[in-house]
């Protein structure tokens, strides 16, 4: 299903639960469907993990960021689709010791040991001394494996890559968001 089927039905659910569709506010609500698309994925895909309708292993998809030499570690943007709050489930498969450090200031502190590799997040920015060089100042590529949302293409056409249980409450959570029942943290 692509991003404008997804939109569609949300507002027909929206439109037509209780009313007149046709005397609904919600009728030409297809910008503010596009604004909340990415929020309603978010939240259905947190209320899923929650609640045990999707394992977190379901949703750990690889990312490659692209980090640059900034003093003595790497520094990267870290995707548009990572669920932060489950990095704590992340991992750096090319660095086997590597550990997320949760807190930035921790990360900032004494590195623990020498032979561990540590990465962290500070507003939206990817920290890590994993594939530091010392010598290059060229960037590098790191891939992070956590837990993320499915990428959401311009292309209204083009399809989502998701279960149907998952667009089921992605649809039902727009929905609800444009009938104002479901408020978005922005």
């Amino acid at each position: 299903m692509n991003k404008q089927q997804i939109i569609d039905q949300a507002m027909q659910l929206a439109a037509g639960i209780g009313n007149d569709p046709l005397q609904s506010p919600v009728i030409d609500g297809d910008m503010t469907a596009e604004d909340l698309l990415p929020h309603a994925f978010r939240y259905a895909y947190r209320n899923l993990i929650e609640t045990g309708g999707m394992s977190l292993q379901d949703v750990i998809k690889a990312h490659t960021i692209t980090c640059t030499v900034v003093g003595s570690e790497l520094q990267g943007v870290l995707p548009v689709g990572v669920l932060t709050e489950y990095l704590d489930t992340s991992f750096l498969p090319a660095f086997p010791y590597s550990a997320f450090l949760r807190y930035f200031p921790d990360y900032r502190r004494e590195k623990l040991a020498n032979l561990l590799c540590y990465y962290t997040v500070n507003n939206n920015t990817f920290y890590t001394s994993c594939g530091f060089d010392a010598e290059s100042d060229d960037p590098v590529d790191v891939v992070l494996h956590a837990a993320s949302i499915p990428t959401l293409p311009d292309d209204a056409a083009t399809d989502i890559d998701m279960s149907e249980r998952a667009r089921d409450v992605v649809i039902m959570t727009l929905a609800m968001a444009l009938r104002g029942e479901i408020k978005f943290a922005m």
